[in-house]
């Protein structure tokens, strides 16, 4: 951090009704903090993920910088110095609660704010979105691949059986097996850099369905739900594992085991219907994260 920047946050911190760390945990924040106490401007550290427990399954430049122990430390003095901890799900929130002395800490009451973009829910599941030939997809991170090759054997029995079927994944590359196999029916679709610009891009992909598949381990486990409300902005219904931040959301199509997903993944190329019937029922569910007011109202009473 530069002087300059140090001095203008210095100076914002007066008058400010409070200050809201982010995955920021460098040095120069403890100093901001330290700073923002003298003032008796509250601080409130919001966390979105299990920080402290980076698997390395999510590449080794991740969890080399999380797991470094000055990050580990910083992380620590950050929660135990803040005055509120405000994190994104309830598991998470239970897991820092056991780990760490907490003065305060909370559950976001929005974690992922739904936009309609001026689509209404017909609109979004227009004929017109979708190929004009059945594609599935996955979108992610090379940091999902481990999350992705839980469904690769189900998707070749599926493109098997279903010869128009196509696969492509966005931010990630496609599985080897699936690309070897079949690859005049696979793309991989390059990622992009802004957030805005790619939730815009997922809509223009004609997706019939998104994937949402999830190992099972305690850093998932406090992951949120936000991949099922981007792929409901887009238009695009989803299947899910039964895990984790998908475990306790009765709307969403959820696959238990390998028959389930088989079974699934079928019944979405067989019946617009059923695919009209899980995008309704997820987009009724992340309706209620549009309610972007009750987050500024969250804050402000943690900032009275």
């Amino acid at each position: 951090m530069t002087p300059q920047a140090r001095k203008e946050i210095d100076k914002a911190l007066y008058g400010s009704d409070g200050i809201i760390f982010s995955r920021w945990y460098l040095e120069p924040a403890l100093r901001i903090l330290e700073n923002a106490k003298s003032k008796r401007v509250p601080v409130i550290f919001h966390v979105d993920d299990l920080l402290d427990s980076v698997p390395k399954s999510l590449g080794m430049n991740k969890y080399n910088y999380y797991s470094d122990p000055d990050m580990i430390s910083r992380f620590r003095l950050i929660l135990e110095m803040s005055d509120h901890v405000v994190c994104s799900t309830s598991a998470l929130k239970d897991i820092l609660a056991k780990r760490y002395l907490i003065r305060s800490i909370h559950q976001v009451p929005v974690h992922s704010l739904f936009s309609f973009d001026c689509y209404s829910k017909a609109d979004l599941f227009s004929a017109s979105r979708f190929k004009p030939y059945p594609v599935i997809g996955y979108m992610g991170s090379s940091s999902h691949i481990q999350d992705l090759d839980l469904v690769v054997d189900h998707l070749l029995d599926t493109m098997e059986k279903f010869p128009l079927l196509r696969f492509e994944t966005c931010g990630v590359e496609l599985p080897s097996r699936i690309r070897e196999k079949f690859p005049s029916r696979t793309r991989e679709v390059a990622g992009v850099n802004s957030y805005w610009e790619f939730r815009r891009h997922l809509k223009t992909l004609g997706w019939w369905l998104g994937l949402a598949p999830l190992c099972n381990s305690e850093f998932n486990s406090c992951k949120s739900d936000t991949k099922i409300v981007e792929y409901i902005q887009a238009g695009i219904p989803v299947l899910a594992s039964s895990f984790g931040p998908y475990e306790d959301i009765p709307r969403i199509a959820r696959c238990f085991d390998a028959s389930d997903w088989r079974y699934k993944l079928e019944n979405v190329l067989i019946s617009c219907q059923y695919r009209r019937a899980i995008y309704d029922s997820c987009h009724d569910y992340c309706f209620s994260y549009k309610e972007f007011e009750k987050v500024i109202d969250f804050y402000r009473c943690l900032c009275a």
